[in-house]
């Protein structure tokens, strides 16, 4: 065969590694190992629908009920879906662990990328830290649901909650600690434990209580407890629902940020983003149905003091059967907190290693050389997701607050690039192998729009009267975060640059070698 006519060989991870440097300025330091099945479990195990679901349960039944609760879920399903074909174009554009940042840098005008990305940084951690935070003190809720059924004497109190949410912080940062390969392996543990824990749960629930509700009320019911009586209290409770299922599907952006560590991340990543949105989006519709036909005494199960989910588990499960079902959502929100980390913990490791961003950033920036894990920055997370929870102490309301700091830093991040990738789509955006041609802008300009109105209801008030106990504190989070952010920038603005180059000149002229 001639040499004009010789098949090009495949692209391998090295090449890749090449080409990422040599468009980045990027020294890979982290393993690429990472299958596309474990690139589509990460994000999957971080979206963890019966984690959200069961998380949010009893704020849907209480603002909106379960109509609002059944389609606000196809809703959100629906638009989360056209927000992921733009981070899917984004990711196969760019594909680096610095992920929305690094976007932004590369879309923005010159002279505004440093400023734009390094606000999109800090955003971007702020949601992660919210997903720790909500993650973890979810868990702590249902841990002790589980423990008062065992022991009918304890009793919960915020001390217990708090320190329990730490206990599970610290098992997430001790997982952390495995190298990526071993990380991934948890991670496909974990989409098994939560596809088939979906599954066992709806059939448990639709199979085998003796009563179920009627369609009318699933698909038609509406009820508003959240103490907003006006004329326009209803509307306003259904549309509080909206927050819900926002929440469950925060955090998929993981397979992004996962891209340095995973093989053929243009093609790979892009997939894995979608493919964990629609088929979190199916077990979404399925379990929800499942929990709303099972409720027996919908007052009663709304206020227990377990916990709407494990009420309605109880109620008409039976109590070993339905002790299984909290074991099997505890199971998954101990796998979904493990993968949070992971993501909060690369994002602090690309922005502190790279852009120098972050308070500390020589610490944070830090790789185990046994493992080639960022230890440091895995345990940062940590830290300030249980620093998120404090206010747990004296409210009532904190993992409503925690899942609206997930909501509120996270979708503003994905706002930033989406808009600039609009903007610049004829200039600046160069298409990866994965990209929808020219419906790709208006796919961008319907995600605009649902972020505007999801980040709306985030802020919202849940509950009136708005006391110190139920007071809404994300937008303070939001604000506080902004504030520190604006202070670092003034003290770093004359040396930060997006992207800055972690390699040396020789190191630059030895890639323009290795393509020779």
């Amino acid at each position: 065969m001639s040499a004009s006519h010789a098949l090009p060989h495949p692209r391998t991870p090295a090449d890749e590694d090449r080409e990422l440097r040599e468009r980045f300025g990027i020294t890979p330091v982290l393993a690429r190992r990472q299958s596309w099945f474990a690139a589509w479990t990460a994000p999957f195990n971080i979206i963890s629908v019966i984690t959200g679901v069961v998380g949010t349960l009893a704020t849907g039944m209480a603002a909106g009920g379960p109509a609002a609760l059944f389609w606000g879920w196809i809703v959100v399903s629906a638009f989360t879906l056209v927000v992921g074909v733009c981070m899917a174009e984004l990711a196969s554009s760019m594909p680096t662990a610095a992920a929305l940042y690094q976007w932004t840098s590369d879309l923005a005008s010159p002279k505004r990328a440093p400023r734009w990305s390094h606000r999109v940084g800090w955003l971007n951690f702020l949601g992660l830290l919210g997903g720790v935070a909500s993650v973890a003190y979810g868990g702590a809720i249902s841990l002790q649901a589980l423990i008062a059924l065992h022991w009918p004497s304890y009793s919960t109190s915020p001390t217990r909650t708090l320190w329990i949410t730490a206990g599970l912080l610290a098992l997430y940062g001790l997982v952390n600690m495995l190298d990526i390969g071993r990380i991934g392996i948890v991670n496909k543990a974990s989409a098994l434990w939560l596809l088939g824990g979906t599954v066992f749960i709806a059939a448990a629930l639709f199979l085998r209580p003796a009563h179920h509700q009627n369609v009318a009320f699933v698909l038609g019911h509406l009820v508003n407890e959240t103490g907003f009586n006006a004329s326009w209290g209803g509307l306003y409770a259904t549309a509080l629902v909206l927050n819900c299922g926002a929440y469950v599907y925060c955090g998929y952006d993981l397979a992004a940020h996962l891209s340095e560590e995973t093989r053929s991340a243009a093609d790979t990543v892009p997939g894995a983003i979608l493919r964990a949105i629609w088929v979190s989006a199916v077990a979404g519709v399925v379990l929800i149905g499942a929990l709303l036909f099972a409720i027996g005494d919908y007052n009663a199960e709304l206020g227990s003091s377990l916990g709407a989910a494990a009420q309605i588990f109880l109620d008409a499960l039976g109590s070993t059967w339905g002790q299984i079902a909290l074991v099997v959502a505890f199971g998954a929100q101990v796998f979904c907190g493990v993968a949070v980390v992971t993501a909060a913990s690369r994002q602090v490791f690309a922005f502190s290693g790279r852009n120098k961003a972050f308070p500390g950033h020589r610490w944070w920036s830090q790789v185990s050389s046994r493992t080639r894990v960022p230890v440091n920055a895995v345990w940062l997370s940590v830290a300030l997701g249980f620093a998120l929870t404090l206010p747990g102490l004296w409210g009532s309301t904190v993992l409503n607050n925690v899942v609206s700091i997930n909501v509120i830093g996270l979708l503003p991040a994905y706002a930033v690039p989406i808009y600039l990738r609009l903007r610049h789509r004829d200039d600046r955006f160069v298409p990866g192998p994965w990209n929808r041609g020219a419906a790709g802008p208006w796919f961008a300009r319907i995600a605009l729009v649902w972020i505007t109105v999801a980040c709306l209801v985030v802020v919202a008030p849940q509950a009136s009267p708005i006391t110190h106990k139920n007071f809404p504190y994300a937008g303070i989070a939001l604000l506080g975060t902004l504030v520190i952010e604006q202070l670092w920038w003034w003290g770093r603005r004359r040396t930060y640059a997006a992207p800055i180059s972690t390699m040396s000149a020789a190191q630059a002229a030895g890639i323009q070698d290795e393509m020779v």
